[in-house]
This record gives C-alpha cells, sequence and structure tokens, in this order.
C-alpha cells in the first residue's frame, strides 16, 4: 500500500487541462476591471458627490470644460489609472499635466467622426475613466449599449452631451455674489432692508 503509483497523461487528458487553464485566463481577463465603487476624486470635489467619487459603470453628463474634466480626472491619473479623452481635440495637454494628469496614462482620440461609439466600447475594456465628445446627439439605443457595456467593465464615462438615463449631471456656473438672504444689508441709501 505505500507505493505511490505515477500515470501518464494520455494527449487527451493534456488538451482538456489546457483548454480549462485557458478557460480560468479568460475568465480571469474578462473580470470588471475594478471592484471599487467610486473612482477617487480630488479632495476638493469629493465633498460634492454622494460617496466622494465617481461611481464606477456609470455616465455623468458634464459642462464642456477642459478643467473640470481635467479636475474629474487626476485623482484617478495621480493613482496610476488610466484616463482618455474621446472627441476632444482642442484639449490642452500642458493643461492635463498642471491639474495632475500623468500623460503616460492618457489616451487622446481628437477626432473619431462617426465611429465614437465603436471607439468609447473599445476603450471601455482597458480604461476606467473616459472623457468623450460625441459631436452628434446620443440615441437612446446607443446609449443603453454604450451603458451595458460601462457597467460590465467598470469604466466610467463623462459626456460633454445630453445622455438619456445618466447618473448625473456635473456643471460649472459663473460665479456671483448673492449675500445674505437675498441681498440683505446696506443699501446705497445706507439704510438697511
Amino acid at each position: 500500500m505505500g507505493k505511490a503509483t505515477l500515470s501518464a497523461l494520455s494527449p487527451a487528458d493534456e488538451r482538456a487541462g489546457e483548454i480549462l487553464r485557458l478557460r480560468r485566463e479568460i475568465g480571469r481577463m474578462q473580470r470588471r476591471r475594478s471592484d471599487d465603487p467610486t473612482l477617487p476624486l480630488d479632495p476638493a470635489l469629493a465633498g460634492l458627490l454622494p460617496g466622494g467619487g465617481l461611481q464606477t459603470g456609470t455616465v455623468y453628463s458634464v459642462s464642456p470644460s477642459p478643467s473640470l474634466i481635467f479636475a474629474l480626472m487626476s485623482a484617478a491619473s495621480r493613482r496610476g489609472g488610466w484616463c482618455a479623452a474621446v472627441g476632444m481635440p482642442t484639449l490642452g495637454l500642458e493643461a492635463a499635466a498642471a491639474s495632475g494628469i500623468d500623460l503616460s496614462r492618457l489616451i487622446l482620440v481628437p477626432s473619431p467622426g462617426e465611429r465614437w461609439l465603436a471607439v468609447v466600447s473599445a476603450l471601455s475594456e482597458v480604461v476606467p475613466l473616459i472623457a468623450m465628445n460625441p459631436g452628434t446627439p446620443v440615441r437612446e439605443a446607443e446609449a443603453a449599449r454604450l451603458a451595458a457595456r460601462l457597467r460590465d467593465r467598470g469604466s466610467t464615462l463623462l459626456t460633454t452631451s445630453p445622455w438619456p438615463q445618466g447618473e448625473g449631471l456635473i456643471t460649472l456656473h459663473d460665479p456671483h455674489w448673492e449675500g445674505l438672504g437675498e441681498g440683505w444689508g446696506c443699501c446705497p441709501t445706507g439704510r438697511s432692508r
């Protein structure tokens, strides 16, 4: 009973083992890239969104402001995450770097034309944070297909176009003074209102 028996694997067994190994590897590669429910934001912006960050697998409509887009991307980039900008040929690389974006981890597709959906879909496979300007109105069917892909892959999309059923709207407004209440204080005549 103390004898160890060695048996050689048949070629069919070796192929089956290789197929099983490949299936496990494919499954590992197809898992969501992010188990985190949110992408980090700069501390100055973190308090503005629930959970302190951008939810993964969602779409946010944003103002077409390069400063806002860079501010939303900077914390994820500083932590080693990849970012992409699609359909935004006027984004400045110096401004991106000044905002804290690692240019070696920034993918630019300045003019995808009508292929923007295919480009963003392909990028969502590997890039966790994508900013996009489609240049044309987004149809419901396109939005639904892309939203499903983003949820599946755990990517977050910032779009400068109105988005059906997006997670939220992040905009910039011109600053102006409103005062306490509706301008309570000293009037030009010296009397309080």
